[in-house]
């Protein structure tokens, strides 16, 4: 019963903090979370530990819990590796993709493309890598040590990102400085296009590229580096 209310405080406490309940040091209060889930402090703090351990939270000696910043070096971190094992993800498991498989992926892309045009899902350039075709490739990765640091790499990723600026706005100014929504799902196609084609290499030197592009719109967008 305890791991399974240690388990809740994890996800929900995480989850706080991906979706931006919770923002770059806030307090977490102990107290407050075993009341809401009804538990004793022991499986709580668990939780906690293990969020520290994974870079989410900060636990301070005499001062508290705090929601650690997303920062910018941090930001470097996970494209720098986007940038090594991305590529390496291609040229290793892309040959192996049949056809239907990548079709159905390009049909996938054309669907999430249709989503931001829509207004379904606004658009904002993002470090998170659970979108096609990006996912295609991954999922064929079963080295378990490059699978986990993926994962990790995915999980952080997905967080809001401080950037220590006042009142930082997200304009359509700055969006208009950014490469297009256009222009991203052209690179997925091509993509999906090469690796349809077995033209590997082509495809590695493609993956590199939108990765270095992606890395600088999201500096531009969060940071106003390039502006």
């Amino acid at each position: 019963m305890r791991q399974n209310l240690r388990d809740l405080a994890y996800e929900l406490l995480k989850q706080r903090i991906l979706d931006s309940t919770y923002s770059a040091n806030d307090v977490i209060d102990e107290h407050a979370i075993a009341e809401e889930l009804h538990a004793s402090r022991t499986p709580i703090r668990e939780a906690i530990i293990s969020l520290s351990q994974e870079g989410y939270l900060q636990i301070v000696p005499q001062r508290g819990i705090f929601v650690k910043p997303f920062v910018y070096s941090e930001v470097l971190e996970i494209f720098q590796i986007r940038e090594v094992i991305e590529p390496w993800c291609v040229k290793e498991y892309a040959g192996i993709l049949t056809k239907e498989e990548i079709r159905a992926e390009r049909e996938k892309c054309i669907a999430e493309h249709k989503a931001f045009k829509d207004g379904t899902e606004r658009f904002y350039p993002k470090i998170a890598i659970n979108h096609t075709p990006h996912t295609l490739f991954f999922s064929k990765c079963n080295n378990r040590l490059m699978r986990e640091l993926i994962d990790k790499s995915e999980s952080l990723g997905k967080r809001k990102p401080f950037s220590g600026l006042p009142d930082l706005p997200q304009s359509e100014e700055i969006l208009s400085k950014l490469h297009t929504l256009e222009e991203g799902h052209e690179a997925h196609m091509r993509m999906l296009d090469l690796a349809e084609r077995g033209q590997i290499d082509e495809l590695v030197e493609a993956t590199r590229e939108h990765i270095m592009q992606s890395k600088e719109d999201y500096l531009k967008y969060w940071f106003h580096i390039g502006i």
